[in-house]
């Protein structure tokens, strides 16, 4: 579990997220609400969804999608922040959940990561598929 995940508020601007993302060398952020529950998710298929990209198959397809569209193609999303763009209801677990479980969440809803809450629903950290595939390497330590 990394315990120093990157969040964003809900009323981040869009561009500022994917300026966050970026510099962490992220594929997605938990969103909060302005009491701190984590309220959503934003991953870099939502910025697709929103840019019009739709489900690309491959890094290469989506290329194709751009050299072929006119225009600038993430300026309908340019205005918007956090809450219009991320994924509810946040799927989450807690740091007490198996790894088991953790892994089988992320198959069945085709994530690669999920927000651990504490009991008020506050972000503590977040575990991806990569921390689930070196928790389960040989001598690793569990999440």
């Amino acid at each position: 579990m990394t315990k120093d995940a990157a969040a964003v508020q809900e009323q981040t601007p869009v561009a500022e997220v994917a300026a966050i993302m970026g510099a962490r060398s992220i594929s997605g952020v938990p969103v909060l609400d302005d009491q701190g529950p984590v309220t959503g998710v934003i991953s870099e298929k939502d910025f697709l969804r929103e840019m019009g990209v739709g489900a690309q198959q491959n890094f290469m397809a989506m290329v194709a999608f751009f050299l072929q569209t006119k225009g600038y193609v993430a300026l309908p999303i340019k205005s918007k922040v956090a809450r219009d763009i991320m994924s509810t209801p946040a799927l989450v677990v807690s740091s007490e959940t198996p790894q088991a479980e953790i892994a089988a969440i992320c198959a069945n809803s085709g994530i690669n990561r999920v927000p651990v809450v504490d009991q008020d629903g506050r972000l503590v950290g977040i575990i991806s598929r990569g921390d689930l595939g070196r928790a389960r390497s040989p001598g690793a330590r569990t999440c």
